[in-house]
C-alpha cells in the first residue's frame, strides 16, 4: 500500500491523475477495572462506559475488562451501575476522560458495619465492665444504665462475641445473646447483674457425741452432724453483704461446751470457715490460803500437772479443769517458816471450785545432813512437834529433813533419839536454839566408845616442841573435862626440862562424838578455841616425854604408850610419835575401831585431824596442794570439813581462804570502803590463780549470800564473819590480837586446810589517834595467816575511778600478802624490793600501780617511784598515778595484776642496754640513768636503789647489782600445813626455824604503808 502510495504521488506530480489519499483508522485502547476491597460473595458490582454503551462485573477476583476497546481522541465516562450487598463501593480513579492510551479504573470497597449493643439489668453498683471481643473493646457500664451500645461497630459478617471483663464487688454478671453474626444492627446482647450468694462451710473438731446442733441464725439453718464429723456445710446459700451467726449448742447436761472461731461476720470474699471446737465442759478451780506472813504456797493439781504458787488470798488454777474429772490438790512448797494443809482438795469437778482450803500455820524446816554414817538405827527427833526422822542408809553424807517444819519461836529442840549401831552421832551447833528461820543441821557420827579416848597425837618438831593431844568422847552422854586429868610429859614454857606432870584438864564440855583438843603453851600470846584449851599448870606445859594417861580419879581411862616409855594400861609394843624434819606435820590417829590399849589403835597418818572425827589417814596428794585426794572426792570430809562439796577436785590445785574483816565503819563512824572486802576483788584475784591452774575457795560467810546454807560459787563456806569494830590489829602485842580474832572466829577444824586472812583497818604501827595509814598488812612467810591494813588511805566508791581503786588495791594487797603465805618475798627469791624487771604484785614498785603495760612506756612506774619517794626529781619522772599505763583507776580486768612469770632478762647494773627495757617479748625501751635519752651504749645505773638505804637516784652508780626476775608461780608452796613452814616434802628446804604450826606463828613481814597520792 505503501508503495502505490508513492506510486500515485509520482503520478500526480508527472501527470496529475492520482486520487485523493485515505487517512488510517485511530488506535483503539481497551479499559480494565481494579476493584479493592471488594467481596464478591456479597453481591456483583457492575461498571458502565459511556453511559450503558459497555457493562462489566467483576468477578471474585475483583479485576475485569471491558470487551470493547475505545478509539484513541474519543471521551469517556465511567460509572457503577451495581453495588454489592452490604458494601459500598466508590472510584479512586478519574471516572472520564479522552483516551490517549489504556484506562485502568481503581475502585475500593468497604463492608458495613453495625452497632453492637443491648440491655443491662440489675446493675446496682460500679464496677461492671464488658468486653466485645471482635473489636477489642471495653465498656464501663453506669448503675442502672440500661441500653448500652459500644462506641464501635462491627463489620457486617464478622462474629461478635460478648463477655463480663469485671463484676461490681459483691456482683455475678451473666451475659445473654452475647455472641453471634453482625448481619445488621445487634441490640439483643443481654447483661444480668444479680447479687452474690456464697455457700458457708463449718469446720468442726471434738464432737465426740451426738446432738450436737450448730445453727445459722441469720437464715434460720440448723445442722446435726454426727459424733467424729469433722466438717459441713449449710444448704442455703448466703447472700452477699448479709450478716451470718454460727452457734453451736451441745445437748443439755452432757457436760460439754462448744466454741465457734470466726463464727460471725459479713458475708464478702473470702468467707471465713467458721470453726466450732467442743469440748468437755472445764470449771476453774481454786480457793483460799490464810496465815502465810508474807509467803506464798506451791500447790499442784496432780491429775492435770498444774502447778500455781499463792500467797495469803484467793487463788485459782491458770487452766481450768474438764467436767467429771477427779483432782487432787496437794502442797508442794510452802513459805519459810510455815506448815500447810490442803482440805478438800480431792474430789470430782462438776461445777466451779472455790473452796479449797490452804491453812498455813508459821514455821520453819529443820534438815540437814549425816556425815560419816557406817552403822544402821539412826534416829533423830524433834521435840515441839513430836517428829522423828529414822535415816535408813549409811554413807559419807546422807540428807535428811523434818516432813514438817518447826513452829516459829519454838526450842529448837533437835536430838538423836538412837544413835547408829557402833556409833554415836553428834550434832553440829546450828548457831540457834530457838527456830526463827530455816535450820540446816550436820550430824558427825563417830565410833562408839566407852569414855573419853585418846584419838590423835600431833607431831612435833623435837622434844623440846609442844604437844598438842585430841581426846573424843564416843559415848552417847556430854562428859566434863574437868572431871579428867592428862599424865603427860613437860616442859617449863620457857623451854626448860620438866618432870612427868599430871595437867588438870579445863572446865570444858565434851559432847558425844566430839574432840576437844589440849595443846602445850610454849608462849603467851595463844588463845583457846572453843574445842581446844592451851594448858599450863603451875609453869608447866604438854610436851614429848613419857606415856600418855587419860585419868579419871585414880582409874586410868585410856593410854597411849611410845616406844620409850610404858604405861601400866598399855599392851605391847609402844608407837612411835611422829618427830624432827623428816615427820613433821604427821601425826598419831585412833582408827574408827573399838579401843584395845594397843598399837593396833593408832596409825600414823599425813593428814592430822584435829578437833574433828579421824577420817583422813593417807598420804596420797598427787596434786600437792596440801589436800588429801580422799577428800577431793564426792561425799568425803577432811576433819569433818566437806572440801569437795566446796570446789576441792583431783588433780586441781586448791587453796581455801577464810576472809574476815573488822566493822567498816569504826573509825569516826564513816564508812570505808577498803576495810570490807569487794567481791569484785576476790574474782580478780581468784581468775588470776585460776589462769595459772590454781582454785582459790574463798570464804566470806554471808557477806555475798546471807541466805541460808553455804554457796561456794558466792564465797560462802559457813566461814567468814565481821568482828567488832578494832582501830588497830597486831600480830604481837598489847592491841587488838589478830590470833584473838582468829580463835574467836575460825573453826578451829580449818587450822590444816584454810589460810585465814583479816581485813581490818591499820596495825600496831599506828595510833587510833594518828589519821595517816599504817603499812599496808602483814603476812606469815610460809605460813597460813595474813592482814589486810590499807584502811585510812582516802578511798572512795562514790566514782567510777575510786570504786576501780579500791577494787585494785584489795585485790593487789591480798594477792601480795597471800604470798608470803606462799613462800613469795617481795623480790619473789629474796627480799630485795622494786626490781623493776620482777613483774609481780610482790615487788613494791607495782602493788598499789598495777603491772606495767610491756612495750607501751613499760618503764613508768620505775620513772614514778624514784619521784614519789622524792628520790629523783625532774623528767622522766612521771608525778601523777593517772599519769601511768592501766593505772590504778583502770577498769579492774585491765589492771595489771599477777605473779612473775620470771621471763624477764637479767638486768647487769654496770651494763645496761637501755632500747631492750625487761628483754619481755615486745618490750620497749627504759631510760635507766635518767638522762632523758636512750643511749646507744651500755650504761650504768643503781635501778634497784629504791629497795637498800639510803636510795639515791639511779644515775648514782652505787652498789651495782644483777637485778634477777622471778618465776613466782614456779615457787608458790601450797602446802603451809604439812611441815615446820609449808615445804611439800617432809624436810623444810631450805631449812627454816622451827615453829610448831600448832602454836599457829610463822615469821611475819611487814609492808610499807599504801600510797595516800
Amino acid at each position: 500500500m505503501h508503495v502505490r502510495r508513492w506510486l500515485c504521488l509520482g503520478v500526480v506530480v508527472l501527470f496529475s491523475g492520482c486520487p485523493e489519499p485515505v487517512a488510517p483508522p485511530p488506535p483503539q485502547f481497551a479499559v480494565s477495572v481494579r476493584a479493592t476491597g471488594y467481596d464478591a460473595t456479597l453481591g456483583a458490582l457492575a461498571i458502565e462506559l459511556n453511559a450503558g454503551a459497555d457493562r462489566l462485573e467483576l468477578g471474585a477476583t475483583g479485576t475485569g475488562t471491558f470487551s470493547n476497546t475505545l478509539a484513541s481522541g474519543t471521551t469517556w465516562s465511567a460509572t457503577i451501575a451495581q453495588q454489592p450487598s452490604e458494601q459500598h463501593c466508590t472510584f479512586t480513579s478519574p471516572t472520564e476522560g479522552t483516551v490517549s492510551a489504556a484506562i485502568e479504573l481503581t475502585i475500593t470497597c468497604s463492608t458495613n458495619t453495625y452497632s453492637v449493643g443491648g440491655l443491662a439489668r440489675g446493675v446496682d453498683r460500679t464496677g461492671l465492665a464488658i468486653r466485645e471481643l471482635t473489636s477489642n473493646q471495653n465498656l464501663m457500664l453506669a448503675i442502672d444504665a440500661g441500653a448500652f451500645t459500644f462506641a464501635t461497630p462491627v463489620t457486617y459478617g464478622s462474629n461478635y462475641s460478648v463477655m463480663v471483663q469485671t463484676a461490681p464487688t459483691g456482683r455475678d454478671c451473666t451475659i445473654s445473646f452475647g455472641s453471634g453474626t453482625v448481619t445488621g444492627l445487634v441490640d439483643g446482647v443481654r447483661v444480668d447483674c444479680t447479687p452474690r450468694r456464697l455457700p458457708l462451710v463449718v469446720t468442726l473438731d471434738g464432737l465426740d457425741i451426738d446432738g450436737i446442733r450448730v445453727d445459722e441464725t441469720s437464715t434460720s439453718q440448723r445442722l446435726t452432724p454426727d459424733a467424729g464429723a469433722t466438717s459441713t456445710r449449710f444448704a442455703q446459700t448466703l447472700l452477699w453483704e448479709t450478716s451470718f451467726n454460727v452457734t453451736a449448742t451441745p445437748p443439755a447436761n452432757s457436760g460439754r461446751v462448744c466454741t465457734v472461731d470466726a463464727g460471725t461476720g459479713t458475708v464478702v470474699e473470702p468467707l471465713p470457715v467458721p470453726f466450732v471446737h467442743c469440748e468437755k465442759e472445764r470449771f476453774s478451780v481454786g480457793g483460799v490460803v490464810t496465815h502465810t506472813d508474807g509467803g506464798s504456797v506451791s500447790l499442784a493439781e496432780l491429775t492435770t500437772g498444774q502447778t500455781l504458787d499463792a500467797s495469803t488470798g484467793p487463788f485459782t488454777f491458770a487452766n481450768t479443769i474438764e467436767w467429771d474429772t477427779a483432782i487432787d490438790v496437794e502442797l508442794t512448797d510452802q513459805p519459810a517458816g510455815s506448815f500447810c494443809r490442803v482440805d478438800g482438795g480431792t474430789r470430782v469437778v462438776r461445777a466451779p471450785i472455790t473452796d479449797i482450803d490452804v491453812r498455813c500455820a508459821t514455821g520453819f524446816a529443820v534438815s540437814g545432813l549425816v556425815r560419816n554414817l557406817r552403822g544402821m538405827g539412826l534416829v533423830i527427833s524433834q521435840a515441839s512437834t513430836g517428829q522423828q526422822v529414822a535415816v535408813t542408809q549409811s554413807g559419807n553424807e546422807v540428807p535428811f529433813a523434818f516432813a514438817s517444819v518447826v513452829p516459829n519461836g519454838e526450842p529448837l529442840g533437835v536430838t538423836i533419839t538412837t544413835h547408829p549401831s557402833g556409833q554415836t552421832c553428834r550434832i553440829e551447833p546450828p548457831g540457834v536454839t530457838t527456830v526463827t528461820a530455816p535450820v540446816t543441821l550436820t550430824i558427825i557420827c563417830g565410833p562408839r566408845t566407852t569414855d573419853l579416848v585418846i584419838n590423835e597425837v600431833g607431831s612435833v618438831a623435837n622434844t623440846a616442841s609442844p604437844l598438842w593431844i585430841e581426846l573424843y568422847n564416843g559415848t552417847t552422854q556430854t562428859l566434863a573435862l574437868s572431871d579428867y586429868t592428862l599424865r603427860s610429859g613437860a616442859r617449863v614454857t620457857d623451854g626448860g626440862a620438866a618432870p612427868i606432870t599430871n595437867f588438870s584438864l579445863p572446865d570444858a564440855s565434851v559432847p558425844p562424838a566430839t574432840a576437844f583438843v589440849i595443846s602445850g603453851k610454849p608462849i603467851a600470846d595463844l588463845h583457846d578455841y572453843p574445842t581446844m584449851r592451851f594448858v599450863v599448870q603451875t609453869t608447866f606445859t604438854p610436851a614429848p616425854g613419857g606415856a600418855l594417861q587419860l585419868e579419871r580419879g585414880a582409874t586410868v581411862i585410856d593410854a597411849l604408850a611410845f616406844e620409850d616409855a610404858g604405861s601400866p594400861s598399855w599392851q605391847g609394843t609402844g608407837a612411835i610419835l611422829p618427830e624432827g624434819a623428816t615427820d613433821f606435820g604427821r601425826s598419831l590417829a585412833r582408827a574408827q575401831t573399838a579401843d584395845t590399849d594397843t598399837l593396833a589403835d593408832f596409825a600414823t597418818c599425813d593428814f592430822p585431824t584435829p578437833g574433828g572425827i579421824n577420817d583422813v589417814c593417807t598420804s596420797a596428794d598427787a596434786d600437792q596442794d596440801g589436800i588429801p585426794d580422799v577428800a577431793e572426792v564426792p561425799g568425803t570430809t577432811w576433819n569433818e570439813l566437806p572440801l569437795y562439796a566446796w570446789g576441792a577436785r583431783l588433780m586441781t590445785r586448791d587453796v581455801f581462804i577464810e576472809i574476815d574483816w573488822v566493822q567498816p565503819d569504826g573509825f569516826s563512824g564513816a564508812f570505808d570502803p577498803a576495810i570490807l572486802p569487794r567481791r569484785e576483788a576476790l574474782e580478780r584475784v581468784r581468775q588470776v590463780f585460776a589462769n595459772h591452774a590454781i582454785a582459790l575457795h574463798f570464804d566470806t560467810g554471808a557477806l555475798y549470800h546471807p541466805a541460808p546454807g553455804v554457796s561456794p560459787m558466792d564465797f560462802d563456806l559457813g566461814g567468814g564473819n565481821q568482828t567488832a569494830w578494832a582501830c588497830t590489829v597486831s600480830f604481837a602485842g598489847n592491841v587488838t590480837s589478830f590470833y584473838k580474832l582468829k580463835a574467836d572466829n575460825t573453826d578451829l577444824r580449818r587450822w590444816l586446810s584454810f589460810h585465814h586472812g583479816l581485813f581490818a583497818n591499820a596495825l600496831a604501827d599506828v595510833t587510833c589517834a594518828n589519821s595517816g595509814a599504817g603499812t599496808s598488812g602483814s603476812a606469815e612467810l610460809g605460813g597460813n595467816d595474813f592482814a589486810i591494813t590499807i584502811g585510812r588511805t582516802n578511798l572512795s566508791t562514790g566514782t567510777t575511778n575510786g570504786l576501780n581503786q579500791v577494787i585494785n588495791w584489795q585485790s593487789a594487797t591480798l594477792m601480795h600478802e597471800f604470798g608470803h603465805n606462799l613462800g613469795l618475798r617481795h623480790g619473789g627469791f629474796e627480799d630485795y624490793g622494786y626490781k623493776p624487771n620482777y613483774l609481780s604484785v610482790m615487788n613494791y614498785m607495782y602493788q598499789f600501780d598495777g603491772l606495767p603495760v610491756i612495750g607501751m612506756n613499760e618503764g613508768d612506774r620505775y620513772y614514778r617511784q624514784f619521784v614519789l619517794l622524792n628520790v629523783c626529781t625532774g623528767a622522766p619522772g612521771i608525778t601523777t598515778p593517772n599519769a601511768l599505763n592501766r593505772n590504778r583507776f583502770t577498769t579492774p580486768a585491765m589492771w595489771g595484776l599477777d605473779f612473775s612469770d620470771g621471763t624477764s632478762i637479767d638486768l647487769n647494773e654496770a651494763s645496761l642496754n637501755e632500747s631492750v627495757g625487761f628483754g619481755r617479748m615486745g618490750s620497749s625501751s627504759i631510760d635507766w640513768d635518767w638522762d632523758t635519752t636512750i643511749d646507744t651504749m651500755n650504761v650504768s645505773a643503781d635501778i634497784n636503789a629504791l629497795g637498800i638505804t639510803p636510795r639515791v637516784c639511779p644515775r648514782t652508780a652505787t652498789g651495782m647489782d644483777l637485778v634477777r626476775d622471778n618465776n613466782d608461780w614456779n615457787s608458790l608452796v601450797l602446802t603451809f600445813s604439812r611441815t615446820q613452814r609449808g615445804s611439800a616434802s617432809k624436810s623444810p628446804t631450805p631449812p627454816m626455824l622451827r615453829f610448831d604450826p600448832w602454836a599457829d606463828r610463822q615469821p611475819l613481814i611487814e609492808e610499807q604503808p599504801a600510797p595516800r597520792d
